[in-house]
């Protein structure tokens, strides 16, 4: 057995991550609400942050992306 998070379309579950199920095969599913202080939205993940830089940090950085 299985656990993964999905999300309802309005028609459909959608699956949040890929899942390993054949097409087609049957399924018994479970419904358990989530709380939504356990949902990440990843908008929030990808959201630039803009900062200060000094030009000359900014020139070292891209001359030596090491550091």
């Amino acid at each position: 057995m299985m656990s993964i998070r999905a999300h309802f379309d309005g028609k459909v579950f959608v699956p949040d991550e890929t899942v390993d199920v054949p097409v087609g095969a049957p399924l018994a599913l479970r419904i358990e609400p989530v709380p939504s202080s356990a949902v990440i939205n990843t908008d929030d993940l990808l959201s630039p942050v803009i900062v200060g830089l000094d030009p000359a940090l900014s020139q070292a950085i891209a001359s030596a992306p090491e550091l």
